[in-house]
């Protein structure tokens, strides 16, 4: 699942790897839904919380049997990990995770803000950075568990005027799109295929917020997109293949519709035994910002 929050001029994606870096060993592990964090146009000389600009915390779920001590460590990524052509963070202080310390019970969750300060100088206006966060367990066990998350963060080319300065926009993760991943096989060239009359699989869109709201959803390319294309597969040649039997829904707080979606293929041989990646987008506008999630729809053709 992916989310993007934007905020005025500054935009806050949150993307999930569909395999995420953990290890799990014996009894238990780590995992996150959130393997890469990025967030657009932060201005020089402040100080960005995200817990406060949108309501994100960094989340890492402890799937062991006994208690675990985590700790949350902000590194500087080897060349090999940075994506987007982003350039190492100058200083890995600019970021902090508060807390970074938790004693976690069985099955227990770690929440951390994620902090970041830009410093009051003109040579980082315009630039793009990455760190990394290394969540990993800590003690005397012999085996210890861990994964890492990137984050991604661009500043403004411009200084912030005094009345663009966000603090908060309550905005919060209120969208809900299940299921995450859909995969369908073997789709006939020429031939439409239905969710509901084929595989009994539906979208289902959830308000969690707590007023109604307007949803719509939209087919993307991976590239128009926040995600990153799985490996084995081609970029969608042409999104509107996939359609939904609504685009644009309302939906009550705390309430769940069900979407179709159809697929058709044109029968021409450049698109034959091929494996395709699309996008699903669903997202809502309110008081100028604009939350949306991220389902990935694998498909072969015959």
């Amino acid at each position: 699942m992916n989310l993007e929050f934007r905020l005025g001029r500054t935009t806050l994606l949150i993307g999930a790897c569909l395999l995420l870096a953990s290890i799990a060993l014996g009894s238990g592990g780590l995992s996150t839904q959130t393997a890469v964090v990025m967030i657009e146009n932060l201005k020089v000389g402040q100080t960005c919380s995200l817990k406060a600009l949108a309501n994100y915390q960094l989340r890492i779920n402890s799937t062991c049997d006994s208690p675990v001590s985590l700790r949350m460590d902000v590194l500087l990524p080897d060349s090999s990990e940075l994506k987007k052509n982003a350039a190492i963070i100058p200083d890995p202080s600019w970021v902090q995770l508060i807390p970074a310390r938790f004693e976690l019970e069985p099955q227990g969750v770690a929440a951390a803000d994620i902090v970041i300060t830009i410093p009051d100088d003109d040579q980082y206006l315009g630039r793009k950075f990455q760190v990394m966060v290394w969540s990993h367990t800590v003690g005397s066990s012999f085996i210890q568990l861990g994964l890492k998350s990137r984050i991604i963060f661009t500043v403004d080319s411009a200084r912030a005027d005094p009345a663009e300065v966000v603090s908060s926009a309550g905005a919060g993760l209120n969208l809900g799109l299940e299921p995450a991943v859909i995969t369908v096989e073997d789709i006939k060239l020429g031939t439409a295929w239905d969710s509901q009359q084929r595989s009994g699989t539906v979208l289902q869109v959830t308000n969690r917020g707590e007023q109604q709201c307007t949803i719509r959803l939209q087919s993307l390319t991976v590239e128009n997109s926040a995600a990153s294309l799985t490996e084995g597969y081609l970029d969608t040649p042409d999104p509107t293949f996939l359609r939904f039997s609504q685009d644009q829904l309302t939906i009550e707080a705390g309430e769940t519709k069900l979407i179709d979606i159809s697929l058709s293929f044109p029968h021409m041989p450049e698109y034959q035994s091929k494996r395709y990646m699309f996008i699903i987008y669903a997202y809502s506008e309110a008081g100028g910002v604009t939350s949306g999630v991220y389902s990935r729809l694998y498909v072969s053709t015959t």
